[in-house]
């Protein structure tokens, strides 16, 4: 079927890919692990035809299912802690960076949704210890900022800001919190349910969990009172919320680090999971199911290893047990049920899952998805801290690690839905990419309307193989 032409030499160049490649079958000799730099002649592909990039073969780590989209590259120079989606599909992040794709951006920063950063927004949390912990966006496109703040954009904010869609502070908005904010979620009119280690909002008393108005005002009618901290909130259809942290009562009550908070802020007593410690992530199903993670070994004196899925009375789900042998930070769930898990874990169900992995609606793991997001060294935790999904269904994660599928990702990227294939639309350039020895690399151009089939037009290079 294919015309099999080989380029043979010893050192690895550029190979423009034309028109007239079509049905040849190319083959460059390289090393083990040597780097093809593949560049196109934007002029051969009419702006809107696509490429498929894929690779199989056996070691093969260069595009695996669900692997990294190589088209997405912030690069943020320390940990990005929270990540918000916006209906335009941007993504706003929080953390300890002070550079986006090498420009001056303190904590906060817009990234476009081909990867690069947005200049027009710079909200500029520029206090030396600040740290975004927590993002939630409003339905008109303002973002709710928590963390350790001290100033945004100049003006003093006490570990909470809300940003105008154009990166501007927000003036009106101010609930000063005396301590750190950690998590939070917005209910559906608006007002915003916080928790963190504070004890104060607005001066008015308020044990690590307090409700704002969306003027900013405490809402003074919503005091749950806690013992200790809250990490995680997430919010259920009837307007109740899920909290999990640290705590060990609620308005007095016995109700071991999650409970369930009614509208009116009085515990729903009818809940009570008892875990024996830390939840750091809530995600609720479309069932009303919830997913939890952190750093527990039990739930209701169950075994669960850092990740359990509770039926919606509180009691625990008997048929969903992950088993992740570390810390979960983060969980987002996708249209089809499925759960991205991300943390420090490194085996999720005994399988080899570096800090990323997917989970079936049944508890087992996706053995189709293994991002392997790792560190280029052993300092530092090598964390997921923060997954959102976009409209799309690919996966935008955060953390403290610097590889992604064996590539370089600094604290971010984005992970494909499902495939081997990665789309590129022309005119572009393709990254130069690691082809470990035996690797196959495939590319198909297709019409921007067509199906990418094995049929198809295709280019292939093979590194080290016969």
């Amino acid at each position: 079927m294919f015309t099999k032409t080989i380029i043979t030499s010893s050192v690895v160049s550029p190979y423009v890919i034309t028109i007239a490649d079509i049905g040849k079958r190319l083959q460059v000799n390289a090393a083990a692990s040597g780097a093809i730099d593949l560049a196109t002649s934007a002029s051969s592909f009419a702006t809107g035809d696509t490429l498929q990039v894929a690779a199989y073969g056996a070691p093969c780590s260069l595009y695996p299912n669900n692997t990294l989209d190589f088209a997405y590259d912030p690069n943020a120079n320390d940990i990005v802690y929270a990540v918000g989606i916006q209906s335009d599909g941007k993504a706003i992040i929080g953390g300890t960076f002070t550079t986006v794709s090498g420009s001056t951006r303190n904590r906060i920063a817009r990234i476009n949704t081909n990867g690069t950063l947005d200049t027009t927004y710079n909200p500029n949390a520029s206090d030396v210890n600040s740290r975004i912990q927590a993002i939630a966006i409003q339905s008109d496109g303002k973002a709710i900022m928590c963390g350790y703040l001290v100033t945004v954009s100049g003006s003093a904010r006490n570990h909470i800001a809300r940003i105008n869609t154009d990166g501007s502070l927000d003036l009106t908005y101010n609930p000063n919190a005396n301590s750190e904010v950690h998590a939070i979620a917005i209910q559906s009119d608006g007002k915003a349910i916080i928790g963190g280690y504070m004890n104060a909002v607005s001066g008015s008393t308020r044990n690590y969990i307090a409700r704002i108005n969306t003027d900013g005002a405490v809402d003074l009618t919503y005091d749950p009172d806690l013992a200790d901290n809250v990490r995680a909130i997430a919010i259920q259809s009837d307007g109740k919320a899920i909290i999990g942290g640290n705590f060990t009562t609620v308005s007095g009550s016995t109700l071991n680090r999650i409970a369930r908070i009614n509208t009116n802020g009085t515990p729903d007593l009818t809940y009570n999971p008892n875990v024996n410690n830390y939840v750091f992530a809530i995600a609720i199903q479309s069932d009303g199911k919830a997913i939890i993670g952190g750093n527990f070994t039990t739930v209701s004196g169950s075994t669960r290893n850092r990740i359990a899925r509770l039926n919606t009375n509180g009691s625990l789900d008997l048929t969903y047990n992950p088993n992740a042998n570390s810390e979960i930070y983060a969980i987002a769930i996708q249209s089809d049920g499925k759960a991205i898990i991300g943390g420090y874990s490194a085996t999720v169900s005994g399988s080899n899952r570096n800090r990323l992995a997917r989970i079936n609606t049944d508890g087992a793991v996706d053995l189709t998805y293994d991002p392997n997001v790792d560190r280029t060294t052993t300092a530092g935790l090598m964390r997921v801290t923060a997954i959102a999904i976009q409209s799309d269904g690919k996966a935008i994660i955060g953390g403290d690690f610097t590889t992604a599928s064996a590539a370089p990702r600094n604290r971010i990227a984005r992970i494909n839905t499902s495939g081997s294939a990665v789309t590129l639309r022309a005119p572009y350039t393709l990254p130069a990419v690691q082809v470990p020895q035996y690797a196959v690399l495939t590319l198909e151009k297709t019409d921007v309307t067509s199906t990418p089939s094995s049929s198809g037009e295709w280019w292939v290079i093979n590194s080290n193989a016969s």
